[in-house]
């Protein structure tokens, strides 16, 4: 796509905000976009009701945990998020397909990344105006948003706060993550052929365990990479 000429508007240009065929990319509260775009128009959405089924199973057989969402009062003031919130908010994110990282870009902070398989490009453009929609209800965006791929489109969101001493996560970032995981299952996004492309899978508890042990974590002793601890 090098011969596509790219733009630089600013996110909050929702009255006609073009999104490309091929390739997004927003950071930081600016989307950049090849030409060859169509018009997404600004429209607005209910907040989700987040997903509450606890009848999902793993392969193992054993329950998969519900999405939870903080309440509004939680979410009010962003506070670095906490071990007990960790387990509640964000360990079913997980096993949703939600991974931690270490975050080296913002001086080893932590976010929460998630790759969503899109069934096609509408889909993929539909997702987005919807993510707009959550940001502007939930009054807090997300770090980065990327997609690329043309039949089968990947679409790679960050979350992070960083109205905290350094990035981190807060419970804000539990909030938009569970609603745009509900509305990615609900809405059939990622559904090919009538079957989820990425079934919920319960994340390993030794491995949580393990994680949840050292919190908070000492980025000079120990990395976050995909859920994994790895000391230094």
């Amino acid at each position: 796509m090098a011969h596509h000429a790219q733009l630089s508007i600013l996110r909050a240009c929702k009255s006609s905000l073009p999104v490309s065929r091929s390739s997004v990319s927003v950071r930081h509260n600016h989307l950049i976009l090849s030409s060859n775009a169509i018009q997404v128009r600004s429209i607005v959405f209910a907040t989700p009701t987040l997903h509450q089924d606890t009848h999902l199973q793993s392969p193992r057989g054993s329950q998969i945990p519900p999405l939870l969402s903080p309440s509004a009062e939680e979410t009010k003031t962003p506070q670095p998020i906490t071990k007990d919130e960790l387990q509640r908010y964000i360990y079913p994110l997980l096993c949703h397909g939600w991974m931690l990282n270490t975050d080296s870009t913002t001086n080893n902070g932590l976010c929460l990344s998630r790759k969503m398989v899109m069934k096609g490009p509408v889909s993929a453009r539909k997702f987005i105006k919807q993510i707009f929609a959550i940001e502007d209800s939930l009054s807090h965006h997300v770090t980065s948003l990327n997609l690329d791929g043309e039949r089968r489109p990947n679409l790679t969101i960050v979350a992070q706060t960083h109205d905290l001493e350094r990035p981190w996560l807060s419970l804000r970032d539990a909030s938009l993550a569970s609603s745009l995981e509900t509305i990615y299952r609900a809405e059939g996004y990622g559904v090919f052929k009538g079957r989820p492309a990425q079934p919920p899978i319960l994340f390993d508890l030794a491995t949580w365990e393990e994680l949840l042990s050292d919190y908070p974590w000492n980025f000079e002793r120990v990395q976050i990479e995909n859920n994994q601890l790895i000391r230094l």
